[in-house]
């Protein structure tokens, strides 16, 4: 029990928070966050709460990656999703239809679970062969790709993916992913945008407020939470539909929003 203390999920006594509880707190973050791109909203404010946002979907990217019966069912529904999601996102970041200044971050993750396959190949494998040259060349074509391609977060969401997977139910496992978030959004995260913190006598970068993730992170407790059925078939689970669609369905709200008031 006394080992499990330091994992995230699993024999976790303080575990308030199931997994979809906690999807769906990164989900108004990044919605609020959003909000202020389209100019609903104004401020620093929704910045610094859409920051949780991102190190929460990596992370049950990478728990989603370890308990799929399906690795390419669940890489085929994130593409989709990905490509529904480009022409409301270029919207919401160029005004346009069609852009290439950036892709959107289901893109990312996308990416970022070709990263974390290879990662798990390496870690399984106890020889140097060709296929460990292969999952080597796989990371850096993802980090490559993050980058040639625009990413949202460029090559820190990949990193970052790469670092949760290796400390994935480690016994240091929250020590780590709170030391990756702040070292890789914190420090590693090359912004301008910043924010003047009074009672430090400093100021922080937006990014770097992504460390706050690890306070939902840390109180989950490894189960998978409420489920929204449909009548009395309990084999139809509407918050996973929820979940693969509200990334392009709230971009698509926030658009009409924005338009009702200007």
């Amino acid at each position: 029990m006394t080992k499990n203390l330091l994992r995230i999920g699993r024999g976790n006594s303080i575990g308030l928070l199931s997994a979809n509880t906690i999807y769906f707190i990164a989900a108004i973050a990044m919605t609020i966050d959003h909000a202020k791109h389209f100019g609903i909203l104004t401020g620093v404010w929704p910045n610094i709460i859409g920051r949780i946002a991102l190190p929460i979907f990596i992370y049950f990217i990478i728990e989603g990656c370890h308990k799929t019966h399906n690795l390419y069912k669940y890489a085929t529904r994130l593409f989709i999703v990905a490509v529904i999601s480009e022409v409301p996102f270029n919207i919401m970041c160029a005004n346009s239809l069609y852009s290439l200044d950036y892709q959107n971050t289901i893109f990312e993750l996308l990416i970022s679970l070709m990263a974390v396959i290879a990662v798990q190949n390496i870690k399984h494998s106890n020889t140097c062969n060709m296929q460990l040259i292969f999952n080597v060349f796989v990371i850096f074509s993802a980090l490559i790709l993050s980058k040639a391609l625009n990413f949202d977060y460029g090559i820190h969401g990949v990193l970052l993916a790469i670092a949760f997977e290796i400390l994935y139910n480690s016994s240091v496992e929250k020590i780590g992913v709170a030391f990756s978030i702040w070292l890789i959004f914190g420090v590693l995260y090359s912004s301008t945008y910043t924010v003047s913190v009074e009672w430090l006598n400093t100021s922080l970068t937006v990014q770097s407020f992504s460390l706050l993730a690890i306070i939902p992170l840390w109180l989950y407790n490894g189960t998978k939470g409420f489920n929204l059925t449909v009548g009395d078939c309990s084999k139809i689970d509407l918050f996973q539909y929820f979940k693969y669609l509200f990334y392009p369905a709230h971009l698509i709200v926030l658009y009409i929003i924005k338009l009702a008031i200007t």
